[in-house]
Parts: C-alpha cells; sequence; structure tokens
C-alpha cells in the first residue's frame, strides 16, 4: 500500500513541476494513460486523485482545456462508475460530452455519449438508485417534441395532441 502511495505521489509531483520542456497537453497526456492503467487494475481512488489534479490544472490552462478536457472528463466518469457512483459518473461523462460538443472534438463526442448510453443502461437493468434531472417541457426544442411524438405514435401510449 505504502508503495503504490509513494508511486501516486511521485506521479503527482511529476504532473505538477512546471520545470521541464513539456507543455500542458504532454502532460495530460501523461495522465491520461496511467489514470488509464489505474483504472483498468481498478484502483479508482488512485485514478481520480490524479485525474482530479489534472482537471484543475485544465480550468487554470485554458489552452489545455480545448486539447483534453472532455478526455479528462470521461476518465473521471469511469473512475466513479467503477466506484459504483453513478451520480457522479453521470455527471462527470455529461461534462465530457458538453466539452467535446462546445469544441468540436469529433473523436470524443461519440464516445462520451456511448458512455453516457452504456451508464443508463447499467443503471436500468441493474435497477440502481438514480436522480435523474428534471427537465420541463419548455426546454424541450421543436425536434424533441417531434421526435417524442414520432416515438409516442410507435407505442400503445397516447400523446397529448399540445406536444405534436
Amino acid at each position: 500500500m505504502l508503495r503504490k502511495l509513494t508511486l501516486l505521489i511521485l506521479c503527482a509531483a511529476l504532473f505538477l513541476c512546471e520545470a521541464g520542456a513539456q507543455d500542458i497537453s504532454t502532460q495530460l497526456q501523461e495522465v491520461t494513460i496511467k489514470s488509464s492503467e489505474l483504472i483498468n487494475r481498478a484502483e479508482y481512488d488512485s485514478a481520480i486523485l490524479l485525474l482530479t489534479q489534472a482537471e484543475s490544472k485544465i480550468e487554470i490552462n485554458s489552452a489545455g482545456k480545448l486539447v483534453s478536457a472532455s478526455l479528462i472528463y470521461s476518465l473521471l466518469g469511469e473512475a466513479w462508475q467503477g466506484k459504483k457512483d453513478v451520480q457522479k459518473a453521470h455527471l462527470y461523462f455529461t461534462r465530457a460530452l458538453n466539452n467535446a460538443i462546445e469544441h468540436q472534438h469529433t473523436a470524443e463526442g461519440p464516445a462520451a455519449l456511448g458512455m453516457l448510453n452504456t451508464l443508463h443502461r447499467k443503471i436500468r437493468e441493474q435497477d440502481l438508485p438514480f436522480l435523474y434531472p428534471a427537465v420541463k417541457e419548455t426546454e424541450l426544442s421543436t425536434r424533441d417534441r417531434a421526435f417524442n411524438c414520432d416515438v409516442c405514435r410507435g407505442c400503445s401510449e397516447t400523446v397529448s395532441p399540445r406536444l405534436c
């Protein structure tokens, strides 16, 4: 345990060290590789610690936010999902998706959406407790209303005419 903690502290110290030729994107890339390894070994607490430090660095450096924020958020979501905290996993997968959309990351957006989909499938299949955010009818766009009507027409439920 002490060896793992020492290794984690050394990794964090290397990440936080500003001296050297590495730019922020290279440092974040190394963090994502290391945290992926930690998640694969089910060392979720260590991965969360490392990724949280990276997240604070992204918020400070706007150039880094454009490069790796979606990936950092996705990995945080995976780590929290591994710890069985679906609320936090959902929060970080949603952040990853929003960041990918905002910065037009064509690879990270679909990946984040896929992770959200998988998480919701797991919530449904395992009947996990999850507090879905309330959505007001006024928040639905015209396209969403049309989609909802098409979905409901295919089932046995009746649809309010004002939605269609």
